[in-house]
């Protein structure tokens, strides 16, 4: 069963669960994190909240993001 998307979720989560959601991070300057070392090293331990927070990132505009690139991804199921 998927985790629900929260802030409080790890990111390397989010990209295991999600993967369409990959190109919201990386379109925001994350993509240090979620891709090679970043998704391996930093990502299982970083929550999403935390994340965003560092680079002063909305959290409630990301997840509506993050939420409408699920749902894509889940329409094309």
């Amino acid at each position: 069963m998927k985790p629900t998307l929260t802030p409080e979720l790890k990111v390397a989560d989010i990209i295991k669960y999600y993967p369409s959601t990959k190109g919201v991070f990386i379109a925001h300057g994350l993509d240090a994190l979620v891709s090679g070392d970043g998704l391996r090293v930093l990502a299982p331990f970083l929550t999403l909240g935390t994340a965003l927070r560092s680079r002063f990132i909305a959290v409630p505009v990301f997840m509506q993001l993050l939420e409408d690139s699920v749902g894509r991804e889940s329409g094309l199921e």
